[in-house]
């Protein structure tokens, strides 16, 4: 009895790991490898569409703990506070 999980299996969790984590580069082969290994286009979707979702509660609770800390500490939150630039981050016109 083999105990390593499947080729797919691996991918799947690393194509997830990588969306999670916000890593820049690896997505596209891992999507053209599991394609390859037979994994239908629906399961890779759902796979990534977790990923994101694991991405987006641990960035929305790390905000929130900012924002907390920031209204005990200085009396403001970053909603509160105006960006004066005209680009599309805030800053200068770098973007505009």
């Amino acid at each position: 009895m083999s105990t390593s999980l499947h080729d797919s299996i691996l991918d799947l969790i690393a194509l997830s790991a990588r969306i999670a984590s916000n890593h820049p580069g690896g997505d596209v082969c891992l999507m053209e490898r599991l394609a390859a290994q037979g994994v239908p286009a629906g399961h890779i979707a759902q796979a990534i569409k977790l990923a994101r979702n694991v991405r987006d509660e641990a960035q929305s609770l790390f905000d929130e703990r900012v924002d907390a800390r920031m209204l005990e500490k200085l009396g403001t939150t970053p909603a509160q506070a105006s960006l004066p630039g005209r680009g599309c981050c805030g800053a200068s016109a770098c973007c505009s």
